[in-house]
């Protein structure tokens, strides 16, 4: 698969993603998401002194994997835009 195949399954991707986030599902979903992250940064800040190792990275963990939903649906309009400018460049070459 050349760099113009893997930009154009990029697009579509970032596209399929930016689907989801202008829907009234997508936007429940994000927000939801961005409570629960909140919610458990609170967990964190208010637990650390009492919290086990365990349950901090049981918590960072949640974190992680609901902010990288997050952040997927977030940015896909503008990871689709910049790899649409770089198809150009590239079709232009």
């Amino acid at each position: 698969m050349g760099d113009k195949e893997i930009i154009e399954d990029d697009i579509s991707k970032y596209a399929k993603l930016e689907a989801v986030g202008i829907s009234e599902g997508g936007k429940l979903l994000t927000k939801g998401l961005s409570s629960d992250i909140v919610n458990s940064v609170d967990e964190l800040i208010i637990g650390y002194k009492t919290l086990s190792h365990i349950e901090m990275i049981v918590i960072i963990s949640q974190i992680e994997a609901k902010f990288g939903i997050f952040k997927a649906i977030k940015r896909s309009t503008k990871n689709k835009k910049l790899a649409k400018e770089q198809l150009e460049l590239i079709l232009t070459e």
